[in-house]
């Protein structure tokens, strides 16, 4: 990419390209094109990036609204890609179906953050050298009210820009409906959007109140975080997504399916709360062996166990969080942790089974309980929690391994 020959000497126009590339390769995400290098020749300044062959979201939609299916996995995949950007401090500004471009396999990627916007990491601000208040870039048509009134802009804006792209790949229509751009920024300014239910019956009721929420006009009425945003729509997609032919048929064809959806997850929740909080309850008749055996053997079978029960419980209640609260998150977080988890069950099951053999003489009662939990622990880490995660797996479409 390059400047055509009559902006090659314009150094704003030179700063965009350059701020494009330093946006594009400050993070690397499979949701955005990679830049591998900003060049200049004789005088010429240009971007080497990633070629990435496939249909934009433009010509997409050229052929009418995206099927749910279609339309749920390029949603998801965009506000994974944006909410990487913001959490960069990376503002796109220009999100539009131009610049967003599917491939034959599926992959969406977002391309052109030459009019991106960085955020300073530490409460700052902008930088001023890169942006002007005041000043409107990016498309009328899919630019939020504040952009086009040229107030200050943060991650909101790209969530308004989510919105129409959303509302028009559902719909296959622009929400605001309009071609002139002076009538395009009347509506977007003061006009509200048609409900999915007058526009096509069959979308999900939740999908419109994603939309309606990130196309609302103040921006502290959106959402919060893009992180909200990606969770809100993983649900939507665990609600709807399937092979079923009457995938469009929405939450009163599906009703059924949908709860059983949720009823695995909710097991896979279940039994991590149950292990996390099981384990806590066995510090006390621990700390009471500490006690029967004294001195440093009794700091032998206690301390390890302590430090067991620390790891495995907190961990699990992280993840039994993370899956009701941020479960886009919740993939990434079970692979960091599953390992501690794992070591951690192991050192527990074998502190409890060797303490139960050192104290059966002096407390059958207590040296009973710990084999038992021992035993049931082995068993449930071994053989249940396998079972409950690939059944939440299967059933919810939660990516849990």
């Amino acid at each position: 990419k390059m400047l055509i020959p009559k902006h090659t000497s314009d150094p704003q126009q030179r700063e965009r390209l350059r701020r494009e590339a330093r946006a594009a390769a400050r993070f690397s995400h499979p949701g955005i094109a990679t830049v591998y290098s900003l060049e200049e020749f004789n005088d010429t300044l240009y971007i080497v990036s990633e070629y990435v062959a496939g249909k934009t979201l433009l010509e997409l939609m050229s052929e009418g609204p995206l099927a749910i299916k279609t339309l749920l996995d390029a949603g998801g995949q965009i506000a994974r890609a944006l909410q990487a950007a913001h959490e960069q401090g990376i503002v796109h500004r220009d999100l539009k179906p131009e610049n967003v471009v599917r491939t034959e396999s599926g992959v969406i990627k977002i391309l052109d953050f030459g009019l991106a916007r960085f955020e300073s990491r530490n409460g700052a601000g902008p930088d001023p050298r890169l942006t002007r208040s005041g000043m409107f870039l990016g498309t009328p048509a899919y630019a939020s009210p504040e952009q086009l009134l040229g107030s200050e802009v943060d991650f909101r804006t790209d969530l308004f820009s989510f919105g129409v792209l959303l509302y028009e790949m559902a719909t296959g229509k622009h929400p605001f409906g309009a071609v002139i751009s002076l009538t395009t920024i009347a509506r977007i300014l003061e006009a509200d959007v048609a409900a999915f239910a007058q526009v096509d019956p069959s979308l999900p009721e939740d999908l419109d109140r994603i939309v309606r929420r990130c196309l609302r006009k103040n921006a502290a009425d959106r959402y919060g975080s893009t992180r909200d945003l990606v969770f809100d729509l993983e649900q939507v997609l665990v609600s709807y997504a399937g092979d079923s032919p009457q995938l469009k048929a929405g939450p009163a064809v599906s009703g059924s399916h949908r709860e059983s959806k949720l009823s695995t997850l909710w097991w896979w929740q279940f039994h991590q709360a149950c292990a996390g909080f099981g384990y806590y309850g066995m510090i006390y008749p621990l700390w009471r062996v500490k006690q029967w055996l004294g001195g440093v053997e009794g700091s032998l079978v206690f301390f390890p166990a302590l430090v067991a029960v620390g790891v495995a419980a907190n961990l699990r209640l992280h993840l039994w969080f993370t899956s009701s609260f941020y479960q886009s998150e919740l993939a990434s977080q079970r692979q960091k942790v599953s390992g501690w988890i794992r070591g951690a069950d192991c050192l527990f099951v074998l502190v409890l089974a060797a303490t139960a053999i050192r104290i059966h003489t002096i407390h059958a009662i207590i040296a009973t309980l710990l084999m038992s939990v021992s035993i049931g622990a082995l068993v449930a880490f071994s053989l249940i929690e396998p079972t409950t995660t690939k059944a939440a797996l299967d059933k919810s479409g939660s990516d849990l391994h």
